[in-house]
């Protein structure tokens, strides 16, 4: 069964998956289409973009129906969990997106956590741990980055992540990053940050990260 780079594994020929594929693949490439984005009053703008953060003074049930963007986002890597469903916890769950029109073309996850290492990146590309005592929180982190497909290659990311971060108060290298990382979310970190910066994840979580191979 042939997966697609949308992340779904579909039968060719077969009109109920062939469906689903035209709608998953027009997501992945352009972003979910959400109406009720309009009712949000943007935060800032983002190359061009409206930037929107849902948090708990967004109604509940908007929340759950914005928050098919980072299922959308989490196809792709179904490995990682999609880290926001609309529930509002102690930890502060904050899901910013760019909007284009009502298609949620860019996403970034945010939430407090308590236990953060500290990381630096090596001349060869690999991460390296600079203190095995870990950092106690709170600290505000960042889950996912996530840009529609026919969006990428514009530095819309990092003016996402840069935009966030002030929002939120923090510099960029203050604010974590969920662990592990993946090929893309490595490149766009080591780009914002090219030095010391804060993970957040377990042991498990932080072997992968030390083990990753090196970044060409």
């Amino acid at each position: 069964m042939p997966k697609c780079e949308c992340g779904l594994s579909y039968v060719s020929g077969i009109d109920e998956d062939e469906k689903q594929h035209e709608t998953w693949h027009d997501e992945y490439l352009h972003g979910a289409i959400l109406p009720d984005l309009y009712t949000l009053n943007p935060i800032c703008s983002v190359a061009g973009y409206p930037l929107v953060m849902v948090d708990a003074a967004v109604p509940r049930e908007v929340r759950f129906r914005l928050s098919k963007a980072a299922y959308v986002a989490q196809r792709a890597t179904p490995d990682y969990p999609p880290g926001y469903d609309g529930t509002i916890s102690e930890a502060d769950e904050r899901l910013f997106i760019a909007r284009d029109d009502d298609r949620a073309m860019g996403i970034i996850l945010t939430a407090l956590d308590e236990c953060f290492w500290s990381l630096t990146w090596t001349h060869g590309g690999t991460v390296q741990l600079i203190d095995r005592t870990p950092h106690r929180g709170p600290l505000q982190k960042i889950g996912r980055v996530w840009i529609a497909k026919e969006y990428r290659r514009r530095g819309i990311a990092s003016l996402m992540v840069k935009a966030v971060v002030e929002i939120l108060g923090y510099d960029v290298s203050d604010i974590g990053w969920e662990l592990p990382l993946t090929e893309d979310g490595a490149a766009l970190l080591q780009k914002i940050v090219p030095s010391k910066w804060w993970g957040r994840g377990d042991n498990f979580a932080l072997r992968d990260t030390l083990d990753a191979p090196r970044r060409t």
